[in-house]
This record gives C-alpha cells, sequence and structure tokens, in this order.
C-alpha cells in the first residue's frame, strides 16, 4: 500500500492509502470515532467505526493522547461537508 501525504488525497478518492501523521484532535461518539490526522501538508477527518475495525483500534481510537504519531490506513472517501472534501474511513490504526 503508498504511504501518501494529504497534499495529495484528491488524487487518491475511492481508493485504500496509508497516512502518516499526528493525531490533532478526536472525539466519539458511542460506536463512532473522529480522529483528526495532520501532516505537513494538512489536515483530515477519520472516521472510526467500531463494526469496521478491531475492538484494540477502537480503543485506540476513543483514548489515544493529542499529538501521538499514527499510521492510518483506510479507504479515501469524497464528504463535502469535511473542510478538505475528503475523510478517510479506517481499515487499521497503528500507534
Amino acid at each position: 500500500m503508498e504511504w501518501i501525504t494529504l497534499d495529495r488525497i484528491a488524487d487518491y478518492a475511492g481508493q485504500t492509502v496509508e497516512l502518516r501523521g499526528w493525531v490533532a484532535n478526536r472525539r466519539s461518539s458511542g460506536k463512532i470515532s473522529f480522529l483528526e490526522l495532520r501532516d505537513g501538508p494538512g489536515v483530515i477527518q477519520c472516521v472510526v467505526m467500531s463494526d469496521h475495525v478491531s475492538p484494540e483500534a477502537f480503543n485506540l481510537a476513543k483514548s489515544i493522547p493529542y499529538e501521538s504519531s499514527v499510521v492510518v490506513r483506510g479507504r479515501v472517501e469524497e464528504d463535502s461537508r469535511a473542510p478538505s472534501g475528503f475523510e478517510i474511513r479506517v481499515d487499521e490504526l497503528e500507534l
């Protein structure tokens, strides 16, 4: 899987990618968690759903400290509500 930076995210709509960055913010609502991931070129929202990732990954998403360095693998989805126009549907999360 290719590792990309956020300045190239639009080129990968509908594809699975690997991102590396830092957790700028997080929030959780029941069976869904949101991580705001930043790298040098930008910031993107990553959506972590409890029924789509391992229990360990979901628990990590809910409790990961801010500014932690992470690797996120997931599908790039277009979303007009997102500031960048895209978000990541997370498949895997590593600290």
